[in-house]
């Protein structure tokens, strides 16, 4: 149901809701002077006062219909957005969870760099012995 339906339910809600108003007030007015007059207007007076009736309850079903599609629309439309939320959230997590990732992948990267460069300087100080080594080894020949 989209922006437009809402807003003709809305506009039919408030039409019957004036309706039935006026049908009230029309009830109202009949009960006060449904007593006076004559056998003949008695029964007119309640004739009017079941056509009254009628035309009220049938609002009042009509209306109770509307809020209830309403009603029904607005828990579609809170069961979509609740899902359209937790698909955010579930991408918003997995997006955390890479970004958390290659962090750790940079620490992991940043460790086995520190250890090559150690590697590398341990190499170095043992070609510095050897070299030390192959110096004394040929002054002495």
């Amino acid at each position: 149901m989209s922006d437009s339906d809402d807003e003709a339910h809305r506009a039919e809600q408030s039409t019957l809701t004036s309706s039935i108003e006026r049908l009230l007030r029309e009830f109202q007015g009949l009960d006060a002077s449904g007593a006076t007059g004559d056998a003949w207007e008695q029964h007119l007076v309640f004739a009017r006062k079941a056509a009254v009736s009628t035309e009220l309850l049938d609002s009042c079903q009509a209306l109770q219909q509307i809020i209830e599609e309403a009603q029904e629309h607005q828990q579609k439309s809170l069961a979509a957005r609740s899902e359209a939320l937790r698909a955010v959230s579930s991408e918003a997590a997995q997006r955390a969870g890479q970004l958390g990732g290659g962090g750790q992948r940079m620490a992991e990267q940043q460790e086995l760099q520190q250890k090559l460069q150690e590697s590398h300087n341990e190499v170095q100080r043992q070609l510095q012995e050897f070299d030390g080594c192959r110096s004394e080894v040929e002054r002495d020949i």
